[in-house]
């Protein structure tokens, strides 16, 4: 595209600074901070635009964007995206459906606010992401426990309970240009190790029919609008229930867990990062980005080794060699040690595969987890 990246990170190790141009060490979710070191960049460099995916940061790059006169949406919109609560409270106001929610400060207050509610519940850090502090509560027994660990998660120290739904979830990813949303993707999204909500993996395309897909987009961009996203990413995270969809949360950025990056490109062979970039920059969207090339499939899948001290891995060489297996990211080396898996964000290996449909990847993924051996003691 032409352009210079000026990378912010707290970490000076962090790996995408070594294609940076300018590294700027600054925690993103220093919202001050970051204004600060922006303003100091501006005055040597022409920046033209802010942006991030797969971060929750959507403030930080909203409030900068603000503050050197850049597209973006406005920073309170990014506070609701940002605020479980919130996003509930304004989606509430409009008449939207969702579960019944409260807030709360303490267990004392948790237990005074729920004891007339029926179970299971969810418990929710409030402004987290990668599922940290997301915890099922089945029994009134499991609220001590599970308060203080989603409180752990939670930036002001409040929790956010909710009427648990049932159905099965999806990633519904927009684009918003010129007061027009554009449906990226739909995916279908997979959990296990109840009662944490770690994603196992997802599919893309979605396996649900057109019908319901085209429900989830109309609803999407009705959640989109109402808590004012305007221009750029959207990306709502959606439950099909008995009594039609709903909102888990939502983001104004484009997706992580290797969806936008991989599954999308790969089943369709778009470009979205680079249509939401040119939004960023104030350019014409370039519709051909976004547009599906072809019909694919692609699932990027998690491998769950047993916790403790990773001792050796193999295998990873012969699963790379089998047809339509595109990435295999491990995150962990010998001597690390694996921890419980209590959020997505405690995942420590991937496998990006595609194949002309669904079973075709599938099989491909299975042949892959099959030769892959992560040992721990």
């Amino acid at each position: 595209m032409g352009l210079k990246v000026i990378a912010f990170d707290r970490d000076k190790s962090a790996p995408g600074f070594k294609y940076a141009d300018v590294q700027v060490i600054v925690s993103t979710k220093d919202v001050e901070g970051c204004i600060k070191e922006a303003k100091t960049v501006s005055q040597i460099y022409n920046v033209v635009g802010v942006f991030t995916a797969g971060a929750d940061v959507e403030v930080t790059v909203a409030s900068v964007a603000k503050t050197l006169g850049l597209p973006g949406i406005d920073p309170r919109v990014a506070y609701i995206c940002n605020n479980k609560t919130e996003m509930r409270r304004v989606l509430e106001a409009h008449g939207i459906p969702g579960p019944k929610f409260t807030e709360v400060n303490s267990l004392t207050e948790a237990k005074s606010q729920i004891k007339t509610w029926d179970y299971p519940l969810i418990a929710k850090a409030v402004d987290n992401c990668g599922s940290r502090g997301v915890i099922k509560v089945i029994t009134p027994e499991d609220l001590d426990k599970v308060f203080f660990l989603a409180q752990k998660y939670s930036s002001n120290g409040k929790v956010l309970i909710e009427e648990y739904l049932e159905g099965s979830k999806q990633t519904v990813e927009m684009l918003v240009y010129d007061d027009k949303f554009y449906l990226c993707s739909i995916i279908d999204t997979h959990y296990g190790y109840e009662p944490y909500t770690v994603e196992t993996y997802h599919n893309n395309p979605s396996r649900l029919c057109l019908e319901d897909q085209k429900l989830l987009f109309s609803y999407a961009e009705k959640v989109a609008r109402a808590v004012g996203i305007n221009m750029g990413a959207a990306k709502v995270d959606t439950i099909l229930t008995s009594n039609g969809p709903m909102v888990i949360e939502l983001t104004a950025r484009l997706s992580g867990g290797f969806h936008c990056q991989y599954t999308s490109r790969l089943a369709y062979g778009t470009n979205d990062i680079k249509a939401a970039i040119d939004i960023a920059l104030g350019n014409e969207l370039d519709v051909s980005d976004i547009t599906h090339k072809y019909e694919r499939a692609a699932i990027c899948q998690a491998i769950f080794p047993a916790p403790g001290e990773v001792i050796n891995i193999s295998g990873i060489k012969e699963a790379k060699e089998i047809e339509g297996i595109h990435e295999i990211f491990i995150l962990v080396e010998k001597g690390d040690i694996i921890t419980p898996y209590q959020s997505s964000a405690d995942r420590v290996c991937f496998i990006i595969a595609d194949g002309d449909n669904m079973e075709e990847t599938e099989e491909r993924i299975k042949r892959a987890v099959s030769l892959i051996r992560i040992e721990t003691v």
